[in-house]
């Protein structure tokens, strides 16, 4: 979920964005699948683990989106399987309830930048 930040590059608030900010995620279940012989068990796993290691911040983005699209293969159930468990609190796959950290404070803006947003392009 490193990819977070790609969300806030696309204007558009499409489906096919949310596999910018989960494929990460989803990459790393399927890679611990195949180094466990394909046990579909063991991504499931590293989703939950994705899950309960996700920021609020990242759940914040992701609802600003549709679901996660359909198609993929097995990258793309992942993502799908990560995407229903961060909107739901875990509850899709039954992980039981997510505590998530307390969101900190962003620090403010200096000064110089304030009241300045156009020039710095498009959001």
């Amino acid at each position: 979920m490193s990819a977070a930040g790609a969300a806030y590059l696309h204007p558009l608030a499409k489906a096919t964005r949310v596999k910018h900010i989960l494929r990460a995620g989803a990459y790393m279940a399927r890679g611990a699948e195949l180094v466990a012989g394909d046990d579909q068990s063991v991504g499931a796993e590293s989703i939950e683990q994705r899950v309960h290691r996700a920021a609020p911040v990242v759940i914040d983005v992701l609802e600003r989106f549709p679901v996660a699209p359909s198609g993929g293969g097995r990258i793309g159930e992942l993502i799908r399987m990560l995407d229903a468990d961060l909107r739901s609190g875990g509850a899709a796959s039954g992980v039981a309830s997510v505590s998530r950290p307390v969101p900190r404070q962003l620090p403010a803006l200096p000064a110089a930048l304030v009241g300045r947003s156009s020039e710095l392009g498009p959001v």
